[in-house]
């Protein structure tokens, strides 16, 4: 679907079949789905209306590369990105939903910016979340891991693969809570996870 006022394509309550990338200044309304054995990639600006959000599916792969995810509406926020796995699966990409978000991209004015499970079943976590050299900016909450424990081949406890590493997580006088009417939460919460790495981020 093609819309003016300089955007391109509108994605409403659309599901990602085969890999893809998005053109610049699409939008995103409704929920956008990234199923089983697919990969959309973003390179450039993606705008989301307030009832957006992006969905990873297990097996399903999002790579943000130098892109921007951001509102729309001027005053409102986006529901943001939820990485969706299998609480009983070991964390591989073939289990689990993959978020990889590298190369100076820019995720802004997100209620939840990354959330690891679908908001209603704790059997959703697991999801694989690998963020590089990027910022988080204005979000009401960064990102969201809920409880999910990893393990080996053999069953034993090992370390969640998500991380973090050389990001910016910032919340400056351009946000939009009060005009959103939403409380500013946390930059990243966890419940129940071990072994998610922050490295070498600045918070301010």
């Amino acid at each position: 679907v093609t819309i003016t006022s300089g955007y391109t394509t509108c994605y409403n309550n659309y599901t990602a079949s085969g890999s893809m990338t998005l053109g610049m200044n699409s939008v995103i309304a409704g929920t956008f789905t990234i199923t089983d054995g697919n990969t959309v990639t973003i390179n450039s600006t993606t705008y989301c209306s307030p009832d957006a959000k992006i969905v990873i599916n297990p097996g399903g792969k999002l790579v943000v590369d130098g892109g921007i995810i951001t509102n729309l509406c001027s005053g409102k926020m986006w529901k943001g990105i939820r990485v969706l796995g299998n609480k009983n699966q070991r964390q591989l990409a073939q289990y689990q939903g993959t978020l990889e978000i590298k190369n100076g991209s820019v995720i802004s004015n997100a209620k939840d910016a990354i959330s690891t499970w679908d908001g209603d079943d704790y059997n959703t976590t697991g999801g694989i979340v690998k963020c590089t050299n990027s910022t988080f900016l204005n979000n009401r909450r960064s990102a969201e891991f809920m409880a999910y424990i990893n393990h080996t081949s053999t069953g034993s406890e090992t370390s969640n693969v998500s991380y973090f590493k050389n990001c910016n997580f910032t919340i400056d006088d351009n946000n939009i809570f009060t005009a959103a009417g939403v409380t500013y939460s946390d930059i990243i919460t966890m419940w129940g996870v071990n072994g998610v790495a922050i490295r070498g981020c600045h918070f301010s």
